[in-house]
């Protein structure tokens, strides 16, 4: 039964989270964490400590058997091995700044002259540094022999698995040393230091790590280690080693009441190994400035847990002793000294540290880039598929929407031909209505203008030699007999009048007056009087008509041959206007009709 069962959609797609076991080797303890990566963001999920002497697995084979039965309990997910800082060298060299081919001569020729080895039986990788010190264009370089990382991948590999419901076989996503673990896990000191001193205190031998300006410049292994601590203390209790080391994690056996006479000594010849080697590399980069005071050194690993190191460390000399900070999730009580190491190579395998340095061969490298291209395609399939489902979905809607909103159209419309009908059916009858009231309003106008009109003329004949002999309205006066055709008698007329001829259908009134003056006399008061009749705002116009337009309706015994005329007065205002039907088309009439009168001819609904 697995203890993690991964979800189904990190079953389904891998690269939205993967678990990661590293497994840190040691003499004495072999330390595993399982670490998650979902979207990008770790988190550690279990830590585990396996003693090989109480377990009764110092052989090999009985390691292996013992971790084919633990691997597949932790579920599906890629292997990351930490290797020994002894059984491999760092180095700082100075490479060319924009060679990169000169840069790699130069590297493997480092590496054979300090292995002493042919480039086939080694395995080595190397990074680029920020400037630092003397330092302008640094390469870290690490390397080992190429039997070392097999024999720790073949000790930790797990055969594939047989059956339907057998966990798939791992995958080995990155081989780091001890100090590259320190490194990376330093990342979560806070404040992060800009130099320092990481140390990490095994069973056999202490790794020793300097941080400079947030980067890795020194690494080192000292053959001294927390069992000399257990040795010595056993020796001086006369106990079993067992004993001696729940004792030393109890108790502070450096100082006070329990202290013991004689381990001190062992705590201070560590002190020294581990101070003469930060000394020695300061005196090799004096251009950097720095003291043993200026570096603080964090101490993990199983032997920081005995009571009472730290203080005791630190009344030695000027090197201040911190320990890291405390865990990192709330799950379990056992303290993270011993596991910062497997920590830092786990995030560096899930690509958390900016400068990793990985011992992992070449085909791995290749095997594991394979495995997360098919992720990311299989990702990008599923994204794909996402996609289109989302625009299809808004397509659906788009639909939708378009289907609901040409049902509230068809509604809307509807309702506006109902309206539109009442409003037709209202103008109709208004209409007809108007229609039968507008004879009435048409004479009541008519009579108005006549009596506003013979107002008009009636003014105009005051203290005047003319009289009136005839007025009548325009379909009156047209109607009668015409004039006989004669010489005009308004041969040298100088009014300044137009003589048009006026259609019938205009609204105007006719008079004719006679002047009793002769000759050019009777020419002045027709002007005058016609001039007068203009200026009344009733007429529109007011024209002297023309002989050819005149009828013959006076008696010849009441006028003066040839000193009569007529006066056409157009009146201004307007008629009562006629009823205006509503402005259709065809086909809004068709609408507008009840859909039982609406011709075939028309279709009630055209698709456009």
């Amino acid at each position: 039964m697995p203890l993690f069962r991964a979800p189904f959609s990190r079953r389904l797609l891998p690269l939205l989270g993967q678990r990661l076991v590293v497994v840190d080797p040691g003499s004495r303890c072999l330390k595993l964490v399982v670490l998650e990566s979902t979207l990008g963001r770790a988190r550690l999920v279990h830590r585990q400590s396996i003693d090989l002497q109480e377990e009764g697995l110092l052989e090999p084979e009985e390691l292996h058997q013992h971790l084919e039965t633990l691997m597949p309990k932790l579920g599906p997910h890629a292997t990351a091995v930490v290797l020994p800082q002894h059984r491999c060298i760092a180095h700082l060299i100075e490479v060319p700044a924009n060679n990169a081919a000169e840069a790699n001569k130069l590297v493997e020729g480092e590496v054979m002259r300090l292995s002493g080895l042919p480039e086939s039986a080694t395995l080595y990788d190397s990074v680029r540094l920020k400037p630092f010190g003397k330092y302008q264009h640094p390469c870290w370089l690490t390397f080992c022999r190429a039997a070392e990382v097999f024999e720790q991948l073949n000790r930790f590999a797990r055969p594939a698995a047989e059956g339907a419901d057998a966990a798939p076989a791992g995958r080995f996503a990155e081989m780091a040393t001890t100090a590259q673990g320190l490194l990376a896990a330093s990342q979560v000191i806070h404040p992060k230091p800009a130099n320092a001193v990481l140390v990490d205190l095994g069973a056999n031998n202490t790794v020793v790590a300097i941080l400079v300006h947030g980067q890795g410049v020194f690494a080192t292994s000292l053959p001294l280690g927390a069992n000399q601590f257990t040795e010595a203390l056993a020796r001086l209790q006369n106990c079993p080693l067992e004993e001696a080391e729940t004792l030393k994690r109890s108790r502070n056996l450096l100082a006070g009441e329990h202290a013991v006479a004689g381990l001190g000594k062992v705590a201070e010849k560590w002190h020294g190994e581990l101070q003469q080697a930060v000394a020695e590399w300061l005196e090799d980069n004096p251009e950097l400035e720095l003291s043993l005071a200026a570096l603080p050194v964090y101490l993990c690993g199983g032997g920081a847990l005995q009571a009472g190191l730290l203080d005791f460390l630190n009344s030695l000399s000027q090197l201040r002793f911190a320990p890291w900070p405390g865990e990192l999730d709330e799950e379990g009580d056992w303290p993270m000294e011993q596991y910062w190491v497997a920590y830092g190579v786990g995030l560096q395998a899930l690509g958390k540290y900016p400068r990793p340095v990985s011992l992992l061969p070449t085909d791995l490298r290749a095997a594991d880039r394979r495995e997360r291209f098919w992720q990311r395609l299989q990702l990008a399939n599923v994204l794909l598929l996402l996609a289109l489902f989302w625009l299809l979905a808004l397509g659906t809607w788009q639909k939708a929407a378009l289907l609901s909103r040409k049902d509230k159209l068809i509604v809307q419309t509807q309702a506006a031909l109902d309206t539109a009908r009442s409003l037709d059916r209202l103008s109709r009858r208004l209409n007809a209505e108007y229609e039968q009231v507008r004879p009435i309003l048409r004479r009541q106008q008519q009579t108005a203008e006549t009596l506003q009109t013979l107002a008009a003329l009636q003014a105009v004949r005051t203290n005047r030699d003319f009289w009136f002999v005839l007025f009548a309205d325009q379909a009156s006066y047209f109607a009668g007999p015409p004039m006989p055709v004669t010489a005009t008698n308004l041969t040298n007329v100088t009014l300044t009048v137009a003589a048009t001829n006026v259609p019938p259908s205009r609204r105007e009134f006719i008079a004719e007056l006679c002047i009793p003056q002769e000759g050019n006399a009777m020419f002045p008061v027709l002007t005058q009087v016609v001039s007068e009749l203009r200026r009344q705002p009733l007429f529109a116009r007011v024209d002297v008509l023309p002989q050819e337009r005149r009828r013959s309706l006076v008696d010849p015994k009441v006028v003066i041959s040839n000193r009569f005329f007529a006066v056409a007065m157009e009146l201004g205002g307007k008629a009562p206007p006629k009823p205006t039907p509503p402005r259709e088309t065809k086909r809004t009439a068709q609408w507008l009709r009840p859909k039982s009168e609406r011709s075939p001819a028309l279709p009630a609904q055209t698709n456009r």
